[in-house]
């Protein structure tokens, strides 16, 4: 029997209430005559890969499970009755496999003594800090830990997407029982391509994607701060580069439609100072996530987000996006459009952009840096 397949609810699945749950894909259940092995596993690396892609563009959160289990294998219980002893703590086997789309940003569940991604650990937690109310499971195995999760999920009221190509288990007949299953009340069971082309697609101008096609970095921020200010329908954009090793930082890229603006890139490497995080709250914000800060008018805009006068006198802006652009897991630049004179309702596809440029921006800091220095 062929799984249910029902109308996904569209309009209730955004990028600010979904996360992305990549279940045990570690080298114990992945990786060739693992302990235990599940064949399609390996298979399904480049769907997973995709769907990673898809919500790096979106900013939607990636979650990476691992199970683990204490080395005097206290915490198997009777899961030793059904499975070999597998996932001991501070070994390969533990790992994720290679060749899975992993970054530093990235959250982990660590320590997850059950099939279930939710029975003892924070998970629940983190995705409620977060609002989230969809939950896209991928993984393995589809009939076990993949499964398991997903009847919490939908029990603690998560709507769950279950991309059928993105899940393996043991065996053809354990994915069509799971998937089957699943599709009853707990799950919509759809696809890779149906999620990201369909649920959310990522619509970012033609003109922006090629631009990271035109040689150089240097030359690809050059292009790519007016296309930015047209796609955005902004004022100005700027690209403000760091070194987190030493503290400094410059303007290195800037374009206006005015001519009358002033330029705002530097020559050289100036220090930002021990209280740059205290003077500009958006700075503040950048080192503590990757997220961008969208913010519509300064002058209304709260405390803890912006400084108005800081704001208003140094950059002369009324609205603005604060972008920052991480590489392993560290600051390394703010991507800064914004409008003058009056305020701007930013947009979900100016979202889409803004995200889009931000992780290649990310992919092309180490070259662009070696190009300046």
């Amino acid at each position: 029997m062929q799984p249910l397949i029902r109308p996904l609810p569209t309009a209730k699945i955004n990028a600010r209430n979904t996360a992305l749950l990549v279940i045990d894909m570690e080298n114990d259940f992945v990786a060739a005559a693992a302990v235990q092995e599940t064949p399609e596993g390996r298979a399904i690396i480049p769907a997973i890969n995709r769907l990673i892609a898809w919500a790096r563009l979106l900013r939607i959160p990636i979650i990476f499970t691992h199970e683990m289990h204490r080395p005097d294998g206290s915490d198997y219980g009777i899961e030793l009755e059904y499975d070999p002893i597998h996932c001991l703590e501070n070994t390969p086997g533990c790992e994720l496999i290679e060749g899975l789309d992993v970054r530093p940003q990235d959250y982990r569940i660590r320590n997850k003594r059950r099939y279930d991604c939710f029975l003892g650990t924070d998970l629940d937690l983190l995705l409620r800090c977060q609002k989230q109310e969809n939950l896209i499971c991928c993984g393995v195995t589809t009939h076990v830990c993949v499964m398991s999760t997903v009847y919490t999920a939908r029990n603690l009221d998560y709507r769950v997407l279950v991309p059928q190509d993105a899940v393996a288990a043991v065996s053809p007949e354990h994915q069509a029982a799971a998937l089957l299953c699943m599709s009853d009340v707990f799950a919509y069971i759809t696809t890779v391509d149906q999620i990201c082309t369909q649920i959310m697609p990522v619509t970012v101008p033609i003109a922006i994607e090629k631009i990271f096609d035109q040689g150089t970095p240097d030359r690809i921020c050059t292009a790519l701060m007016p296309a930015l200010c047209d796609a955005l329908a902004c004022d100005r954009c700027f690209l403000y580069l760091r070194r987190p090793q030493t503290g400094q930082g410059r303007i290195t890229h800037c374009y206006s439609h005015s001519p009358d603006d002033p330029n705002l890139t530097g020559g050289t490497w100036i220090e930002e100072g021990d209280d740059v995080a205290v003077k500009d709250p958006l700075m503040a914000i950048a080192f503590r996530t990757s997220d961008a800060v969208f913010v519509d008018d300064i002058e209304t805009a709260a405390a803890d987000v912006v400084n108005v006068v800081y704001e208003r006198e140094g950059f002369g802006h009324r609205a603005l996006i604060h972008a920052p652009i991480y590489y392993n897991g560290e600051l390394y630049g703010i991507l800064e459009p914004c409008v003058f004179g009056q305020p701007r309702i930013w947009t979900e596809g100016d979202r889409q952009i803004t995200a889009f440029v931000q992780e290649k921006l990310g992919d092309l800091i180490p070259d662009l840096l070696s190009d300046l220095l």
